[in-house]
Parts: C-alpha cells; sequence; structure tokens
C-alpha cells in the first residue's frame, strides 16, 4: 500500500510542479490518475468487499468529487499566488491567506462528514481507516505544496 501512496503522491507532486502551465484539461487527466491511485490504495487499505452490497464505493465517489472540487481551488490559489508573488502586498497576501484558510477548513469538514457517513454505513474501524489514509494523504499533499512554494517574503 505504501508504494502505491507513494505513486499517488508522485503524481500530485507532478500536478504542483507543472501547475502554473497546465491547461483544465491536463489538470483534470492528472487528478483522474491520482484519484484511481489513490482509490486503489484505498481499497488496499480497507480490505472492503466490492459490489452493490457494500455501500462505501458509492459513497466515496461522492467525498473525491467534493475532494477534487477543493483540489482545484487549491491549484487555482496557487497560481494567483504564483502569479502575484513578486508584488505581494497586504492586501492580497490577506486574501490569500484567508482563502488558503478556508480550503484548509472545507477539507477538514468534509472529511469529518464523510467519517461520520462511513461510521453509520461501514462501521466505525472502516470509517476510521478511512478517516486515517485521508488525513495521512492530506499531510503528504500539504507537505509537496509548501516545499514546492516559497514562502511570503522569502527572496
Amino acid at each position: 500500500m505504501k508504494k502505491r501512496l507513494a505513486l499517488a503522491n508522485l503524481l500530485f507532486a507532478l500536478i504542483l510542479s507543472a501547475y502554473s502551465q497546465e491547461s483544465k484539461d491536463e489538470l483534470e487527466i492528472i487528478q483522474s490518475i491520482f484519484g484511481v491511485e489513490k482509490h486503489l490504495a484505498m481499497a488496499e487499505f480497507l480490505q472492503l468487499e466490492e459490489g452493490a452490497s457494500n455501500p462505501f464505493w458509492e459513497i466515496y465517489e461522492s467525498y473525491e468529487s467534493k475532494r477534487k472540487a477543493l483540489g482545484k481551488r487549491r491549484v487555482e490559489l496557487m497560481n494567483r499566488y504564483a502569479g502575484e508573488y513578486d508584488r505581494l502586498d497586504d492586501e492580497n497576501t490577506a486574501a490569500m491567506t484567508r482563502e488558503s484558510i478556508a480550503i484548509n477548513k472545507s477539507y477538514d469538514k468534509l472529511i469529518i462528514k464523510f467519517y461520520k457517513k462511513f461510521r453509520k454505513t461501514n462501521g466505525e474501524k472502516t470509517a476510521a481507516q478511512f478517516y486515517q489514509m485521508e488525513v495521512y494523504l492530506k499531510t503528504l499533499i500539504r507537505t509537496a505544496i509548501f516545499d514546492s512554494i516559497p514562502f511570503v517574503g522569502e527572496g
């Protein structure tokens, strides 16, 4: 599973390294590949029975759709940050910081919302595994983001 996650993280790092150069279609393709690898890693980690009788995957697809929308917002914010980095002032720095905080809060709320759904449909163990995997990946992604962009005011 860690190998699959490393591949998914590598794909996400490619998104970050080329985000300002990618068209919307290319970004969606890369995000789709990341999603497939993530789905496979989740399936390997959870070891759920596949099939219509298991509600996990339908709920998970709903989660992924919402998560991808937040991911697009984050990439748009990174593009804005990169484009305005040389002329950051207090006003646009504050606006981008507020947007980053809003995205992070939305992502955390999304994970919690779906954790609760999985608790009801699949039990505590599966819900906890979902939560653990998502927080792990969120941490990897945030680290990759911060490693790929300069800090405010960094020369």
